[in-house]
């Protein structure tokens, strides 16, 4: 049979398709492939762009623009169609998801929604500013719950597109997604080659470094290519089928396998651990069509070989050992975090959910103080998860019948007879296996978040279902068409409108995004928070209600409500409206540094200890909360709270201790009670974390208190860090009080590192060119007179340098240790020696002098010791 020159390249004329009856052989036809064209360019479009997500307002609203152009023209277009039981069941499913976040904006009486699961703190809001008995949606995010909705238009145009597409035209959207999966790998290489900070990115991403080709996620981008792996083999796609229909060309097998393993390196670009669990599968279910064909052709041999040579070249190289290395980690994922919280507020909202797009309002709530960090969670990593928090029981059940609807559309397509169903099960086949492969991978993450793979999900799906028959002439009523207009031109300004207010919120202009999208409650708590209290406390409080009347547990709404209030003189709704804002989470700093100023008054050192430790783990207000914690230190209290958070080993624990550097000469007693508190705690401080402090300490001429406060973090003997376990590098030209500095010296180079032959792991390296000389090591002590025994080992592959060990103390004269004959052990030169010092040395010098050489040394040295024996 010839195969379609429209689409395939060949040279004959277009061949009817079964399911497209048109009346006449020339203009019908060519008017049906018109029509087939908008859809595919459509896809493509989504497929380019919607790899962003909500961070690109703008991008959005243009594929939902694109989206909302889409179902008006396939809302017309299938007006009179013919469509199978199927296709009316997949339809009708599409309108249910659709009116399940609708009627989460149906305001519900008082006495309802008062009582709903997950709704206690916005109650508890309302009933404080006067508003008990007024109605409220279900959803605690209304405004979010509207975009959500416009979110799905990509979605249904895709499934209302592809249901008027013909078998032909299917198998071209198919070759599109691998198309644009292979620019993608294109694009990823590019990302790769140039490095994190030149990478091509089309969307900012903290995935630097990966090939995450089009997407902003690189599992996103990785779920594509394995989805584009299963679709590219279906017979028709890029190879003919059975009866020659369809492929470009008659691609020979070796082509295809080139393809397949192009994509499969692509995945493997992404480094995403889920996509490399499921690419195995991904393999099997695109190669499957072919095994008969290539076990009874003469490419079985080479096709075994070429496999292994390729996946033992592979298993070398820093791509795959970069991925597999990414599984050691598995176990600290912070993924499972997500999913307790997000089950935790799960279960005290069911059965009704908390409305879409409103887990990043609920999920603060939840979010326990050890797992604060710099970056925020803008989903729960699991769109079941998400799908059950937001939408509740309505939502699972809807996800099911689709999962039911899904399974019964392919077995009617592998039962399907007809002169199409070689086709329909080929390519419900391969659709199957995307949706497999998207359904997989939204287990732990959200890849139908994304416009690009959800507009995909409804594509694959509507591929199950056979094409609609489309009459070639019979045109909709006027009266159809202003309705359907209006509908669109309204969800149109709706979708113009909340891009335009998300951009303007990006760039914090919030009474502008509050006049653009006047429902918007996140645009109206902006406005709240930029009016300036107490000065503008009147419209601050009117913006705060505003927000409120829509978000009633914004934290920042509450928060600008409370402080407005006290600023009109009512202290006490003011109060119990902050203490509100603080159970909404650890993320609003106004409210959390007012707490913190309540908390120290009360003096409740702890609970403000707690709300320190929130801000500092989200990098915010440093210099201001450490100020807080300096002077809450002076008091005994305050400096037992302080030790107890700190023995949690927060992240700012090392930024604080070098904060008491400052003024360290004038509180020597409090800080060596402070570190007995903490040893007390079980978290004793290190020698590596009061460096700082030993240095100002130093620097004011007081080493007795350096050298008090250096044994009680773990200090030994009379010199530190005697085994070099420090940072491998260059040693510092200058360093604090018992630890090592390399004084400047010509031609001579000082630096920690592994020795090929390691005494006890890490060792110094002195390497001297021929002719220099001086004093390439040193550290700063304190001595008492009497004899010192010193110990070190060392190794040279050449020349063993000459090398004094010398103790300067002052303007007193040196004293130089007297060595003993080496001793051989493992490989190194054991040595021994004593110092005898006439006169107590309350800031001396630990020094190695290297006499001048006549050739290029170098020497290891490790294990230096230094004790007093008498």
């Amino acid at each position: 049979m010839a195969r379609s020159a429209s689409f395939a390249g060949g040279s004959h004329a277009p061949r009817r398709s079964a399911n497209l009856p048109y009346p006449d052989a020339g203009g019908a036809d060519d008017r049906a492939w018109r029509g087939e064209v908008v859809p595919l360019v459509y896809l493509a479009f989504v497929l380019l762009l919607g790899g962003g997500g909500t961070y690109y307002p703008l991008v959005e609203t243009a594929i939902e623009w694109a989206a909302i152009g889409v179902i008006g023209w396939s809302t017309l277009r299938l007006r009179h169609a013919a469509i199978g039981p199927f296709g009316k069941a997949l339809l009708a499913l599409a309108a249910l998801a659709l009116l399940l976040p609708l009627a989460q904006l149906i305001p519900l009486p008082w006495s309802v929604w008062s009582t709903l699961g997950g709704q206690e703190q916005a109650v508890a809001i309302y009933r404080i500013l006067g508003w008990e008995g007024v109605s409220r949606p279900l959803s605690l995010s209304p405004d979010a719950t509207r975009a959500t909705l416009l979110a799905q238009l990509p979605a249904l145009a895709a499934l209302l597109a592809v249901l008027g597409l013909s078998w032909t035209a299917r198998l071209v959207a198919l070759r599109i997604v691998v198309a644009i999966a292979l620019l993608g790998i294109l694009v990823a290489a590019l990302q790769i080659a140039a490095g994190p900070d030149a990478a091509p990115l089309l969307y900012d991403t903290a995935h630097r470094g990966y090939g995450v080709g089009l997407f902003v996620n690189r599992n996103h981008q990785a779920v594509f290519l394995l989805v584009a792996m299963l679709v590219s083999t279906v017979p028709g796609v890029l190879v003919p089928d059975r009866r020659g229909v369809g492929g470009i060309g008659r691609l020979p097998f070796p082509a295809l396998l080139a393809i397949v393993a192009l994509l499969a390196m692509g995945v493997l670009a992404s480094a995403s651990r889920t996509a490399l669990l499921l690419l195995p599968l991904a393999l099997a279910g695109a190669l499957l069509p072919f095994v008969r064909r290539v076990r009874r052709g003469r490419w079985l041999p080479a096709t075994i070989g070429v496999a292994m040579v390729a996946a033992v070249a592979l298993w070398f190289t820093p791509l795959v050992q970069g991925v597999l290395a990414r599984f050691a980690t598995v176990g600290e994922e912070d993924r499972y975090n997500y999913w307790d919280n997000s089950l935790f507020a799960l279960r005290q909202s069911l059965p009704w959910g908390t409305g879409f797009g409103s887990f990043q309002t609920v999920y603060p709530v939840v979010e326990p103080l050890d797992q604060i960090q710099f970056l925020t969670v803008p989903h729960a990593h699991s769109d079941y998860l998400e799908l059950a928090m937001e939408g509740g029981v309505p939502a699972l059940a809807l996800a099911l019948a689709g999962l039911v609807l899904v399974g019964c559309g392919l077995v009617a397509a592998l039962r399907a007879g007809g002169a199409d169903a070689t086709t329909r099960r080929g390519v419900a086949i391969g659709a199957t296996g995307g949706i497999v492969m998207l359904l997989a991978g939204s287990i732990v993450d959200f890849p139908l978040r994304m416009s690009a793979l959800l507009t995909l999900f409804a594509a694959l799906v509507a591929l199950l279902a056979p094409p609609a028959v489309v009459p070639a002439r019979r045109r909709s009523g006027i009266a159809w068409r202003i309705v359907v207009a209006v509908v669109l031109l309204g969800a149109a300004w709706q979708a113009l409108a909340q891009g335009l207010s998300q951009q303007l919120m990006h760039g914090r202009q919030g009474a502008a995004a509050s006049q653009v999208a006047p429902w918007s409650g996140r645009a109206w708590a902006m406005v709240a928070a930029q009016h300036p209290l107490p000065g503008q406390a009147a419209a601050a409080e009117a913006a705060a209600r505003r927000a409120l009347a829509t978000r009633p547990m914004d934290a920042v709404a509450v928060r600008v409500a409370g402080l407005a209030a006290i600023a009109r003189g009512d202290t006490a709704t003011g109060q119990t409206l902050l203490r509100q804002a603080a159970q909404l989470g650890w993320r609003d700093a106004p409210t959390q540094l007012w707490l913190v100023r309540e908390a120290i008054n009360a003096g409740a050192f702890d609970f403000a200890l707690e709300r320190i430790d929130a801000l500092l783990r989200q990098r915010q207000l440093a210099p201001i909360l450490y100020a807080q914690m300096s002077r809450l230190f002076d008091l005994p209290e305050g400096r037992s709270a302080i030790a107890r958070r700190l023995a949690e080993r927060p992240g700012w624990r090392q930024g604080f201790l070098n904060t008491l550097a400052r003024g360290a000469p004038d509180r020597v007693d409090a800080l060596a009670a402070f570190y007995g508190d903490l040893a007390r705690a079980g978290v004793p401080v290190r020698t590596d974390e009061v460096r700082l402090t030993l240095w100002r300490l130093a620097e004011a001429g007081d080493m007795v208190a350096a050298e008090r406060l250096w044994r009680m973090a773990g200090g030994t003997g009379r010199i530190g860090n005697g085994g070099f376990d420090g940072p491998a590098g260059a040693l510092p030209p200058a360093a604090p009080p018992f630890d090592w500095r390399a004084p400047p010296a010509a031609g001579v180079r000082v630096a920690i590192g592994e020795p090929d032959q390691p005494w006890n792991g890490q060792a110094v390296e002195i390497a001297a060119d021929a002719g220099s000389a001086g004093t390439p090591l040193a550290q700063r002590t304190r001595l008492l007179p009497g004899t010192y025994r010193l110990g070190f080992v060392l190794r040279s592959d050449g020349p063993v340098p000459a090398l004094d060990w010398i103790v300067a103390c002052g303007d007193a004269p040196p004293v130089t240790a007297t060595l003993a004959a080496p001793v051989a052990d493992r490989g190194w030169q054991r040595y021994a020696g004593t110092i005898r010092l006439p006169g107590r040395c309350d800031d001396g010098e630990l020094r190695v002098r290297l006499g001048e050489t006549n050739r290029a040394v170098s020497a290891w040295i490790d294990d230096v010791t230094l004790a007093r024996t008498g």
